[in-house]
C-alpha cells in the first residue's frame, strides 16, 4: 500500500448520532491522500455498527480496544498512523472542506512546525454561534497557553507524527492532555493556527458539567507548570503532587475560572435573557477571558 500523506486520527465513544457526519466530513476530503483511523474506545452504544458501515473503504482503517480513556486511545492512533503528519478529529465535529489539503500544505512549506491548528466555528444545535480567533504565530500562541487560554482547538490540528512520538504522545493525567501536548510539542518546535476555519465545533451539554471543568482548569495548570519545570530543568510534578501543593492563590484563580467558563458554555446553550445573564455571569467570574471574546468578536466584524 502507498504511504498516505496524512492520517486522520479519530477516535470514538459512544458517539452513535454523531459519528456518521464526522466519518463523511473526512472521506469528503480532496486533494490529499490520506488513511482515516477510526478507533473505538469501547463504546456500548451502536457507535461500532456506524463505523462498521466505512470499513470496506480503502481509506479506513478499523481499531477497537476496551475502554481506555482519550489520551490513551490517541496514543494507540499515534501508533498506528503511517503517514508523516497526523490530523485529530473528534466523533462530534466536522471536518471543512479543504482542511487536510491546507494543514498538509502549510506543514511541507514550514519543517520548523511541529503543530498547525485553525480556526473553528462553533456550533451550537447544528447553527454557527460565532467562530474563533485564535493567534497564528508560535510566540503568541505559547504566551496565551501558558496562562490558560485557548489558543489551539484540539480536534482542528494536525501534528508531525515523529515528533509526536519523541514527545511521549500524550499523558496519562486525564484530561487537558492536549494542553500538555500542545506545549510539549511547542518545548521541540514551533507551533501555528491557520487563519481560515478548518473545523465545524459542536457544543453540546457534555461541556457544562462543572466538577469536569473544575478538573480541566486543574490539569490545565499542571500542564503548565509542568512546561515552566521542563523549559527550567526541574523536575515535573505528579497530579497528586501539585494537587496537594496548589497555592490558595491558584486555586482561587482555578475555581473562578471554572465557574467563567462552566456559564459561557450554559450561555451557549440558552437564549435571550437568560442568554444574557450567562454570559454576564461568565464575564464577571472571569473578566480575562471575557476580554478575548470581546477581542475576537471585534476582529470577526472587522473582517
Amino acid at each position: 500500500m502507498n504511504v498516505p500523506e496524512i492520517s486522520v486520527l479519530l477516535p470514538y465513544y459512544n458517539a452513535e448520532a454523531t459519528l456518521a457526519d464526522a466519518i463523511d466530513s473526512v472521506l469528503a476530503q480532496q486533494g490529499v491522500d490520506f488513511e482515516l483511523i477510526l478507533i473505538d474506545d469501547g463504546s456500548t452504544d451502536s457507535s461500532s455498527k456506524v463505523a462498521g458501515r466505512y470499513h470496506n473503504d480503502p481509506r479506513v482503517v478499523a481499531h477497537s480496544h476496551a475502554n481506555m480513556g482519550l489520551a490513551a486511545t490517541l496514543n494507540v492512533g499515534i501508533e498506528l498512523a503511517r503517514a508523516a503528519i497526523v490530523a485529530r478529529m473528534d466523533a462530534d465535529d466536522i471536518a471543512r472542506p479543504g482542511r487536510l489539503r491546507s494543514q498538509v500544505a502549510y506543514l511541507n512549506v514550514h519543517p520548523e512546525v511541529n503543530l498547525v491548528g485553525g480556526q473553528i466555528n462553533r456550533c451550537v444545535d447544528g447553527v454557527v454561534d460565532s467562530q474563533s480567533n485564535f493567534p497564528l504565530e508560535h510566540s503568541e500562541i505559547v504566551t496565551l497557553l501558558r496562562v490558560g487560554g485557548h489558543a489551539l482547538s484540539h480536534p482542528a490540528i494536525a501534528f508531525r507524527t515523529e515528533a509526536a512520538r519523541r514527545v511521549g504522545g500524550y499523558w496519562g493525567e486525564g484530561v487537558a492532555e492536549d494542553w500538555d501536548f500542545y506545549l510539549k510539542m511547542a518545548e521541540t518546535g514551533r507551533v501555528a493556527n491557520l487563519p481560515e476555519v478548518v473545523l465545524d465545533y459542536r457544543f453540546h451539554d457534555a461541556g457544562i458539567n462543572a466538577e469536569n471543568m473544575r478538573l480541566v482548569r486543574t490539569n490545565i495548570a499542571l500542564a503548565t507548570e509542568n512546561h515552566r519545570r521542563r523549559v527550567s530543568d526541574r523536575a515535573e510534578l505528579s497530579a497528586t503532587d501539585f494537587r496537594t501543593n496548589t497555592p490558595l492563590a491558584l486555586r482561587i484563580r482555578i475555581e473562578s475560572e471554572t465557574r467563567s467558563l462552566t456559564a459561557y458554555r450554559r450561555g451557549l446553550r440558552t437564549a435571550g435573557t437568560r442568554r444574557l445573564m450567562w454570559l454576564s455571569i461568565a464575564s464577571v467570574m472571569g473578566p480575562q477571558f471575557a476580554a478575548r471574546r470581546l477581542l475576537s468578536n471585534r476582529h470577526q466584524r472587522e473582517r
